[in-house]
């Protein structure tokens, strides 16, 4: 394992996308092996929706350990200590920043298939990540998953409440969809 794990592809997203949305660019990341915790053991990849340009994602260092004063409900920050690595404070990874995960899922046991971690740096919300695991895009089926209603996401970020993984089977290809904003 690579650590931190680079950054496959960096793509800037149209100017009225980051408009309307409040996101700057895609940062993709290719987990071959996976990286703990153990659900997440498993080759899938990083769909990292930064609301910070790529400079400000390239000086994240972690040694700011602040974490925001509230974060969705079911979410959490945890600390953890990886093998080889030592403690991560919310999970804060160098170039990439702070990981909330839905708490239910640090007790799971079996491998994952999608899940939505948001992003956080110096307290500040700053990205938003699908997370999917390479045998669940090989199943080629359209799947939803909820994007939590973030305390505090700022003006800055219009900020989606679902997220769609369309399959189109004559292309063999996704579409990754944000949608269902506030109004605004």
């Amino acid at each position: 394992m690579v650590f931190p794990p680079p950054f496959v592809g960096v793509v800037a997203l149209p100017d009225e996308v980051a408009k309307a949305t409040g996101f700057d660019h895609l940062g993709m990341k290719w987990e071959p092996h996976g990286h703990p915790p153990a659900l997440f053991l498993t080759p899938h990849f990083d769909f990292h929706f930064y609301a910070i340009d790529p400079d400000r994602v390239g000086a994240i260092d972690c040694a700011d350990l602040s974490k925001p004063a509230a974060v969705p409900a079911a979410y959490t920050l945890p600390d953890l200590d990886i093998p080889g690595l030592g403690p991560l404070v919310g999970l804060c990874v160098p170039n990439m920043g702070m990981h909330a995960m839905v708490k239910a899922e640090l007790e799971r046991t079996e491998l994952f298939g999608a899940s939505m971690i948001l992003g956080y740096y110096q307290q500040n919300l700053i990205f938003l990540e699908p997370m999917i695991s390479r045998a669940k895009l090989l199943e080629a089926q359209s799947f939803t998953m909820d994007v939590p209603v973030v305390p505090g996401s700022g003006a800055k970020l219009k900020w989606p409440t679902s997220f769609e993984a369309r399959y189109d089977k004559t292309a063999r290809t996704y579409r990754f969809v944000f949608s269902r904003f506030p109004a605004e």
